[in-house]
């Protein structure tokens, strides 16, 4: 059994089943998984260092050091993500990491959905299939993701988004739209592994906002998943805000918490 397989996080399992998809994971020495994603590197949370436990003191500066080390043969990676399997959100003696962002995620998993509390029974949910489609799914990526990162999220979606294609065409899952008058409004995909199913990029866009398609197609994706997909257990990962209050409304409980820390490029 090695370090990869030992991890408790659902979501850190199913981060790194994307990952081993399109990239690498190996285990490097003190039980140290690498995560690496050579077709994107500016993906933050696709080339990382995932350690077995929290930060104890000392451990900041030597964190830093290894990730310099284990990523030092590619000089595209410009960012350093470190992560650790506690699953109960210990964040734990983060002395020495200045100039990071903490960055706390939610992790929810459900193995039977029900229906939102508000339906929105305007939007045509489908899947993604066409060039066309595809296209949508990419504007709107990268309008919503870059009202956080800037500019510079254009890029990372347009890798994203191949990958994600790579990834249906492969038949590891699929990618779902909700249409409002022919216009995408929302969208998200889910992968799957051995009953292990993932949802991925769950987005909506500013004018199409509280009006119950986040929910809807959640819902409507994770009854595609089970019926046709063979999911067992879906697992969703965000942001502790009121996205994961959303996710719970249809059946998706906070399983665990996850705390990692992120120093993006100068």
């Amino acid at each position: 059994m090695t370090a990869a397989t030992r991890v408790r996080s659902l979501g850190l399992r199913t981060d790194l089943m994307l990952i081993r998809w399109d990239g690498v994971v190996d285990e490097l020495d003190g039980d140290v998984v690498r995560a690496r994603t050579p077709t994107n590197p500016d993906f933050y949370y696709g080339n990382f260092l995932l350690f077995p436990d929290a930060p104890a003191a000392g451990d900041g500066p030597a964190w830093i050091a290894r990730f310099g080390a284990a990523f030092a043969d590619d000089p595209r990676i410009q960012h350093v993500t470190l992560r650790w399997d506690r699953p109960d959100g210990t964040r734990g003696d983060l002395t020495g990491l200045d100039g990071f962002l903490f960055e706390e995620m939610v992790v929810l998993v459900t193995s039977s959905p029900r229906p939102p509390p508000r339906v929105n029974r305007d939007a045509t949910l489908r899947r993604i299939e066409s060039d066309a489609d595809w296209g949508a799914v990419q504007a709107l990526q990268t309008a919503t993701m870059s009202e956080e990162w800037g500019p510079g999220a254009a890029s990372f979606v347009r890798d994203q988004v191949a990958r994600n294609r790579r990834f249906v065409a492969d038949g590891r899952g699929a990618w779902f739209g909700a249409f409002v008058d022919g216009t995408l409004a929302a969208d998200c995909g889910v992968f799957l592994e051995d009953g292990l199913a993932r949802f991925q990029s769950v987005e909506t866009a500013d004018a199409y906002r509280r009006r119950g398609l986040c929910g809807t197609l959640v819902h409507h994706v994770a009854q595609v998943a089970l019926a046709e997909l063979g999911a067992e257990t879906m697992v969703l990962v965000g942001a502790p805000d009121h996205t994961a209050q959303i996710y719970a409304s249809v059946g998706f409980e906070p399983r665990e918490r996850l705390t990692a820390a992120l120093r993006r490029p100068a």
